[in-house]
């Protein structure tokens, strides 16, 4: 018996057996160990040219080795095999740590633009088109509509610290004291809503503890540095006769020379008072002030529209509590000239960087009823 040629009869087991009945070499039962050995006719991949999907559950076991070309799986403990997949199918894995979800999709050669599958991707990229082109006229809707209350304003309000003027007056104070890092991260947290805003400017405050004195240099040093355009925007509002207010969460001693600068009496400033003992030492600040709390701007808002009677206020600002003042007030329009914040900058129906924006949307003569007949 020729032992070398063994593998050729089948496998171990099949010469074993053969080799105890004594059958291996004789011609008939070589012909019927060769008919044996020939390959099975391949399978004919499916000739459809259409896009086919196939979602297979079967579980596949986390030792699966796949090792073909195309993503063939194998495993001595596999429940199912994949073998030599056509060059288009493509495997997706949705496993956990004990079983194999494997997700077929097969695309024709050709990408045939009428199957069932591709219709429903394309309809689904129109719906999508069709919602981005609503969702784009819906907010263009409110863009003009907030265009023409800023048109048609008899008051608007504007936000100071980082808006009117370019810095945060709270965080330049710390700065001179040398308290800047305390006093910025908790300033940051209050302008996008994630603090309250009472509690933080108690917070910082503290942090700061300027005096009277240290206050008195402050303001000395630091003049107002005005945002750009905002001159002139302000003077185009007086000759149209728009009442101008300034409203912040800031101290009225820091935003009264900026005021003063726009010529905005100091009557139509609204802001926080800081406290000091006889010897002048800090003491707090006035809590009775509506603009140390967080809806503060809307309760200013509402107030001036009870007592003035105007019937479309404007409220102009860069942070979450200028946001939140509207309404009370008919328009909002956020500003991010000087910090952009994402919160506000989203949800604003008009959001503009430069006041020059502003000054191109307002009528040219100083005669409202000859503009807007």
């Amino acid at each position: 018996m020729n032992t070398n040629n063994n593998n050729n009869y089948g496998g171990p087991t099949e010469t074993f057996r053969l080799a105890v009945e004594g059958e291996i070499g004789s011609e008939a039962n070589n012909k019927h160990l060769l008919s044996q050995q020939q390959p099975q006719p391949q399978q004919p991949q499916n000739a459809s040219n259409h896009l086919l999907k196939v979602e297979e559950i079967d579980e596949i076991s986390t030792d699966a080795d796949l090792t073909d070309e195309y993503g063939s799986a194998s495993s001595d403990s596999c429940c199912c095999s994949i073998e030599k997949l056509p060059r288009n199918l493509s495997i997706t894995d949705f496993g956990d740590s004990k079983h194999h979800h494997t997700s077929l999709s097969m695309e024709s050669e050709d990408g045939d633009k009428n199957s069932p599958l591709a219709a429903i991707l394309a309809n689904k990229n129109k719906l999508k088109n069709l919602n981005e082109q609503q969702q784009q006229q819906s907010e263009k809707t409110s863009m003009n509509l907030c265009k023409q209350v800023w048109r048609n304003c008899d008051a608007v309000c504007f936000d100071v610290d980082s808006t009117v003027c370019c810095d945060e007056a709270i965080d330049e104070l710390a700065k001179y004291v040398g308290k800047s890092k305390e006093v910025s991260d908790i300033t940051k947290s209050a302008m996008l809503g994630g603090a309250n805003f009472r509690d933080a400017l108690a917070q910082r405050l503290d942090i700061i503890r300027p005096s009277r004195k240290i206050l008195s240099q402050y303001i000395s040093s630091h003049k107002p540095r005005l945002t750009a355009n905002i001159e002139e925007l302000i003077e185009r509002l007086h000759q149209l006769g728009v009442d101008v207010y300034l409203i912040s969460g800031g101290f009225d001693v820091i935003i009264e020379p900026a005021a003063n600068c726009l010529n905005i009496p100091y009557e139509n400033v609204f802001a926080n008072s800081i406290k000091f003992y006889y010897d002048g030492t800090y003491a707090g600040f006035e809590k009775n002030r509506p603009t140390s709390n967080q809806d503060g701007k809307s309760r200013v808002i509402s107030m001036l529209k009870q007592t003035k009677g105007y019937k479309n206020i404007v409220m102009i600002g860069d942070g979450v509590t200028d946001l939140e003042a509207c309404p009370p007030a008919d328009a909002f329009i956020g500003f991010g000239g000087n910090q952009v914040r994402e919160t506000v900058r989203d949800n604003s129906d008009w959001f503009v960087y430069s006041f020059k924006e502003l000054i191109t949307e307002l009528p040219y003569c100083n005669n409202r009823d000859l503009c807007n007949p």
